[in-house]
């Protein structure tokens, strides 16, 4: 057999060297000082508004007569005085806003108010409350009728015709 070879030599190692002085670095400069800020302001104070005189509260009013609704529409017609109610009402109460005025509800088979009421409560389309009444049905000239009377529940809220004769009113 064979003996075995001997190994390569090794490099032997380097002596150590001494750390190489690094060259000069800059310095950094000082950190610079911030101005300040400036000291906070003061919330500033909105104006007090001007003194208003001391007024005791207005003197309660007299209670009088409620004035009557002012009718849509007020006209004469031949030897009537008609008015239209600008407001609907149930029927009890539409006889009673005709007698604030002094007149009454146009009784729906009056020849001589037959045309304002066909015109005011039939064409126009808004129909109107006219008189009679039989238990709680009344009285009522439909627009989506033929222009006569229908009976409607009294207690509808819908338009008044009302007639009279005298002084027409506003």
């Amino acid at each position: 057999p064979r003996p075995p070879r001997p190994s390569p030599p090794q490099p032997s190692p380097s002596p150590p060297r001494s750390p190489r002085p690094s060259p000069p670095q800059p310095t950094p400069p000082p950190p610079q000082q911030q101005p300040s800020p400036p000291p906070p302001r003061r919330p500033r104070r909105s104006p007090s508004p001007p003194r208003q005189p001391i007024q005791s509260p207005p003197p309660p009013q007299t209670p009088s007569q409620p004035k009557p609704e002012k009718p849509s529409k007020f006209f004469k017609h031949k030897k009537y005085n008609i008015v239209v109610s600008g407001k609907k009402y149930k029927y009890n109460e539409a006889y009673n806003f005709c007698q604030q005025y002094g007149y009454n509800m146009v009784p729906y088979s009056d020849k001589i108010a037959y045309e304002p009421t066909y015109q005011e409560c039939y064409a126009s389309g808004q129909g109107c409350w006219v008189w009679g009444q039989q238990g709680n049905y009344c009285a009522f000239v439909d627009p989506r009728g033929t222009g006569g009377p229908y009976a409607r529940d009294c207690n509808e809220e819908q338009y008044v015709i009302c007639y009279g004769q005298g002084t027409l009113l506003p």
